[in-house]
């Protein structure tokens, strides 16, 4: 009895698993731990290997991301299509180059992958692999010819993906390969005005290293400090005011950075630029200084910054 329950049970594991072939290749946890063995199974037991889940995406996709260069092969062989796009217009090499591997990339080029190929943002195979955390990918699609300074929607290039959610060796192995440090976006935004919102202080770092203008202006006047301050990153501050970052420059609206932080900063951020040499007495186009706009934070009021502001309006 034992043995026809044991029997039973297999035969109903291996009815589950394959029962809907096309669900588990579209499943990157299921791709990600499959046997090459197992995943042929499954390609060959998928009633259509360009089946969609509902954004859009292929096993392809699925496979570029999750899987190995084998399995991506075992799908082409099979008939994917190798330039089929998800809802977001991503192709399966957009998706090798931000999660998969170097290896993943070169069975889809050599595929007949489109290395030009844009998602609905515009952005190329080279951005997604720029903001991500793997080089080697970048590296192995500039081997193949991508195209370093194209430009997305934004106006954005790799470099600056790279700057605000990439990491300094994903900057250094795009400048390496001819990526300009001075193309601005559409809103006139450096690589470097990226990285000090959003991006680490090596990037910074790695950014001013390779000629960046760490005064440089947007088309609001603001520098990568404003920008730093904005998104109260007391990191990036630091790491452009030891690049040089001028602490008083004004923006359009006539704000310096001490103006931003007293508006959305803490008190450490307002100390360090005070220690920095922030002028207290610069008045905004509407004539505020910094500790006019202090009176309108309680969380500076009656702090140690809010009496030293009080102080520096008259320096």
């Amino acid at each position: 009895m034992k043995q026809i329950l044991y029997a039973a049970a297999i035969l109903l594991s291996c009815s589950t698993a394959f029962a809907d072939p096309a669900n588990m290749l579209l499943d990157g946890d299921k791709v990600g731990s499959m046997s090459g063995e197992a995943f042929a199974a499954a390609v060959r037991n998928a009633p259509d290997v360009n089946a969609r889940d509902e954004r859009g995406y292929t096993a392809l996709h699925v496979a570029a991301a999750s899987g190995t260069p084998e399995n991506i092969a075992t799908l082409l062989n099979a008939g994917a299509d190798v330039n089929a796009r998800n809802e977001f217009g991503s192709t399966a090499l957009h998706r090798a180059a931000a999660l998969g591997t170097p290896e993943n990339i070169i069975v889809l080029l050599n595929a007949g992958a489109d290395l030009s190929a844009r998602d609905m943002t515009g952005s190329t195979a080279l951005h997604r692999a720029a903001a991500s955390e793997a080089p080697e990918n970048i590296t192995a699609l500039l081997n193949s010819g991508a195209s370093v300074n194209a430009r997305n929607n934004r106006g954005e290039t790799a470099l600056h993906k790279a700057a605000f959610s990439g990491t300094p060796k994903n900057i250094s192995t795009l400048l390496n390969g001819g990526a300009y440090v001075k193309a601005r976006d559409n809103g006139g935004k450096f690589a470097l005005h990226k990285a000090a919102a959003r991006g680490k202080p090596g990037n910074i770092t790695a950014l001013v290293n390779a000629g960046a203008d760490v005064n440089a202006r947007d088309e609001q006047g603001q520098t990568a400090l404003h920008l730093a301050q904005i998104q109260s990153n007391l990191g990036n501050i630091a790491a452009l005011l030891n690049a040089g970052a001028n602490v008083n420059a004004r923006d359009k609206l006539g704000a310096t950075a001490l103006h931003w932080a007293v508006n959305v900063g803490t008190p450490e951020h307002i100390a360090a630029l005070l220690n920095a040499g922030a002028s207290g007495s610069i008045k905004t186009r509407r004539g505020e200084t910094p500790f006019d706009l202090a009176k309108k934070n309680d969380a500076v009021k009656g702090t140690d910054v809010y009496w030293a502001l009080n102080d520096a309006q008259y320096k």
